[in-house]
């Protein structure tokens, strides 16, 4: 079963696991059962996707492999040959002496792992070796003629390009807060085939490729937002994150279920009610307990949440007064979520209803809020994101309103069948995500 999905913006959270092979424009994407528990995904697209059955079992989960026994990829099998064993030991990692920290990271962890994998203990240095092999770590001291053509400005942050230029030359280079750190790692990844398989277990395989063949690779993560929450990787979280190139650095603000750290209800509830849910025509907010201590909440069974009410104008601004004092407080963050609590009991007011019964789900007061909160925070962060939730009683999209460019949507698949694929047409309840999955990438 293949279905073609246009998408525009589109996020996920995938219980147990998603597998996937992207490859913009056209992202195929595939879902099989593995080990892992979860993974949270938000992506932003422009161009189309395209559902497929897995071909030989898991193969990629968001952009970087958890693969058992598979060859390592060449990337150029046709292409020349690069680089035999008996010349690995003579190479030096070139590394210029104003490269970012993080491209000077990269350039340690390239020497770390290929002595790891080649057992050879190569230098580096800020300059070329004349008569050996060099790989260049960087864009900083790259020949001008090299550069010309890469277009490197459109690496972004997260982009890799991997090239050998000549016989004594391979240059990593992506962006530089974390692209160029990445190239490293894809370039072990994908033609050494070591595999970061836990925290504590990386694959290095024994024996080294015998040779590594011409390199031309190039690739921008079509997801700006990749992460798995799975309990293996906790203890070295970091780490893990950062070999899997996972765009976690800085993270999101403000977790997930937010909108009681903006406007907690014990601070404003009492003046001002008609900022939360009318149930049952009485307005409802969870008063005296701590929505983010399960201990608390544990602790007070009768206690009854609800959610915002969205219709009200004076709510979006002062969820945007509150989140712009949170932003401008967090400079390194580029997403913000502003989402809906863990439970049900949206606003049955009667502005609410009217936009929910004309668009066809509670998502549509959730996006013209938070469109209208985005269009708000673009004028001080033109370059921040505003996420939320298309979780449980949101997770159907609304038949005409979509996100703005500035706005993430993270579709949650908790309820689906994880005993079979996400697009299987036998399951009823796989086939429900599947067309909201459609609807929100439409």
């Amino acid at each position: 079963m293949t279905a073609a999905i246009p998408a525009q913006i589109l996020g996920g959270i995938i219980y147990p696991a998603v597998t996937a092979t992207c490859a913009f424009p056209d992202l195929r994407v595939c879902y099989d059962v593995s080990v892992l528990q979860r993974v949270w995904v938000l992506c932003k697209l422009t161009g189309s996707a395209t559902l497929a059955p897995a071909k030989g079992g898991l193969s990629m989960v968001l952009g970087w492999q958890v693969v058992f026994g598979f060859a390592v990829l060449s990337g150029a099998a046709a292409g020349e040959m690069w680089l035999d064993a008996d010349s690995y030991g003579d190479v030096r990692v070139v590394v210029a002496a104003s490269a970012s920290e993080s491209e000077k990271e990269a350039a340690r962890e390239f020497r770390r792992y290929w002595k790891d994998a080649t057992g050879h203990d190569i230098e580096a240095a800020s300059s070329p070796d004349a008569g050996g092999v060099n790989v260049w770590i960087g864009r900083d001291g790259l020949p001008a003629t090299w550069l010309a053509g890469l277009n490197l400005d459109a690496l972004g942050t997260d982009g890799v390009c991997l090239r050998t230029v000549d016989a004594q030359n391979l240059i990593i280079v992506g962006g530089r807060e974390r692209g160029t750190l990445y190239g490293v790692y894809e370039f072990f990844e994908r033609y050494v085939g070591v595999r970061w398989l836990t925290p504590e277990v990386t694959h290095i395989p024994e024996p080294p490729p015998h040779a590594l063949r011409t390199i031309d690779y190039r690739y921008v993560p079509p997801f700006i937002y990749r992460d798995t929450s799975y309990t293996v990787r906790r203890p070295n979280k970091a780490y893990f994150e950062q070999v899997h190139k996972q765009s976690r650095h800085p993270g999101i603000g403000l977790g997930v279920h937010s909108f009681y750290m903006l406007l907690p209800p014990d601070e404003y509830f009492a003046e001002h009610p008609e900022y939360y849910s009318e149930i049952q025509g009485e307005r409802v907010a969870l008063l005296g307990v701590n929505a983010y201590d399960p201990a608390d909440m544990l602790a007070h069974p009768e206690a009854r949440g609800a959610q915002l009410c969205l219709s009200n104008p004076e709510v979006v601004a002062a969820l945007a007064t509150s989140l712009k004092r949170i932003m401008r407080e967090q400079p390194d963050r580029k997403i913000f979520n502003v989402a809906q609590m863990d439970w049900a009991n949206n606003c049955q007011c009667d502005a609410c209803r009217a936009i929910d019964e004309q668009e066809g789900s509670p998502s549509g007061s959730i996006l013209t809020a938070i469109n209208s909160l985005a269009d708000i925070v673009a004028e001080e962060f033109p370059d921040c994101y505003v996420g939320t939730l298309a979780y449980q009683y949101s997770r159907r999209p609304p038949k005409h309103i979509r996100p703005r460019d500035n706005v993430l949507i993270t579709l949650c698949s908790i309820e689906c069948d994880f005993s079979v694929p996400l697009d299987d047409p036998r399951s009823s309840i796989n086939r429900g995500f599947i067309e909201d999955l459609k609807g929100w990438a439409a």
